[in-house]
């Protein structure tokens, strides 16, 4: 596949911003569709088996959904320093849930 977005240039940034940057699920399979097109790559097995896994990995697909308990590196640090005030070795397990 490296031969292919080597070969083909404006590939790989075309398909990176189709996937990132689209806004509607509809504007992704059109755009994407319009690539494999422009690109010739209709045989290419791992683009068939991407696009087939497209509603579990493409971001549009996820736009909607809520996903209340993932948090960015930043925030469970935080989380982390909260705990790491009144949370040690010399502290009993009520007062860690105390703290929780």
């Amino acid at each position: 596949m490296v031969k292919v977005f080597k070969s083909k240039e404006g590939l790989s940034q075309e398909m990176n911003d189709i996937l990132e940057n689209s806004v509607t699920e509809q504007e992704f399979e059109e755009l994407w569709m319009k690539m494999i097109n422009n690109y010739d790559l209709n045989n290419m097995k791992c683009l068939q088996d991407l696009w087939a896994k497209r509603r579990s990995i493409v971001p549009v697909y996820f736009k909607n959904a809520f996903f209340p308990f993932i948090q960015t590196t930043a925030r469970s640090e935080g989380t982390n320093s909260v705990f790491k005030k009144g949370v040690g070795p010399q502290f009993s397990v009520m007062s860690f849930l105390n703290e929780y």
